[in-house]
C-alpha cells in the first residue's frame, strides 16, 4: 500500500511518543491520575493513526482531526508545563511525538486545501510512468470487453494529452515504442510523442 508523506510523518510521531513513554517511566514516578491521562492520550493517538490508514475519506479526515487536537494539547503542555499539571515539569518525548503527528495532520489538510483551490491535481496521471501504466490498463480492459474499442480510443486520446507534456528524454521513447509494438498506440501517436520531445509540431 502506497503511503503518503503525512502518513509517514504521523507514524514517526507515534514512534517518538512510544520512546517517550519509556523515557518518562524511567525519569519520573508519576501519580496514578497522571498515568491514566497519558494512557488515554496514547489510546486516542493510536486510534487516530489507525483511522488515517482507512480507505474511507471521512475516517481519514477524522483521524487527522484527532491528531490536531492531541497535538495542540501536547504543544500547550510543552510550553506551559506548570499550568497544565503539577507533575509535568520536564521535557517529554510523548508530547513531542503528538506534536509531530499534528504536523502530519496540518500537511494533510494543507494538501486538501490546495487541491480544493485547484493548485494540486487529483487523480490524474502526471508522470510518464503513470501514463504508460494507465494506457496498458485501458488496453487490458478493451481486450476483456470491459470497455469498447471506441471508449478505449477516447480514453487513450485524453491520456495522451497528459503524456505529451511529460515526455522528458530519449530513454522514455523506448518505453513508448514498446506500446507501438503491443498495438496500444499507433505509429502516428508515437510520432507525435517524438515531435513533442524534439519541439516539432
Amino acid at each position: 500500500m502506497k503511503k503518503t508523506l503525512s502518513q509517514i510523518i504521523a507514524v514517526i510521531g507515534m514512534l517518538i511518543a512510544i520512546v517517550g513513554i519509556f523515557l518518562d517511566a524511567m525519569e519520573l514516578e508519576m501519580p496514578a491520575y497522571a498515568f491514566s491521562i497519558m494512557d488515554l492520550s496514547f489510546a486516542v493517538a493510536i486510534a487516530s493513526l489507525v483511522l488515517i490508514f482507512s480507505k474511507k475519506e471521512g475516517a481519514v479526515s477524522l483521524g487527522y482531526l484527532i491528531m490536531v487536537v492531541a497535538g495542540v494539547a501536547a504543544i500547550t503542555r510543552i510550553l506551559y508545563p506548570d499550568e497544565m499539571f503539577a507533575y509535568y515539569e520536564f521535557f517529554s518525548f510523548i508530547d513531542v511525538g503528538f506534536a509531530v503527528m499534528a504536523v502530519a495532520a496540518l500537511l494533510y489538510y494543507s494538501v486538501k486545501l490546495l487541491t480544493l483551490l485547484g493548485f494540486v491535481k487529483k487523480g490524474k496521471a502526471t508522470t510518464s510512468e503513470d501514463v504508460l501504466s494507465v494506457l496498458n490498463k485501458y488496453k487490458e480492459m478493451e481486450k476483456e470487453s470491459i470497455i469498447t474499442a471506441e471508449e478505449f480510443e477516447e480514453l487513450k486520446t485524453k491520456t495522451l494529452k497528459v503524456a505529451n507534456k511529460n515526455v522528458g528524454d530519449l530513454e522514455e521513447l523506448k518505453k513508448w515504442k514498446k506500446l507501438v509494438d503491443q498495438k496500444v498506440i499507433t505509429e502516428e501517436e508515437f510520432a507525435a510523442m517524438k515531435g513533442e520531445l524534439f519541439g516539432k509540431k
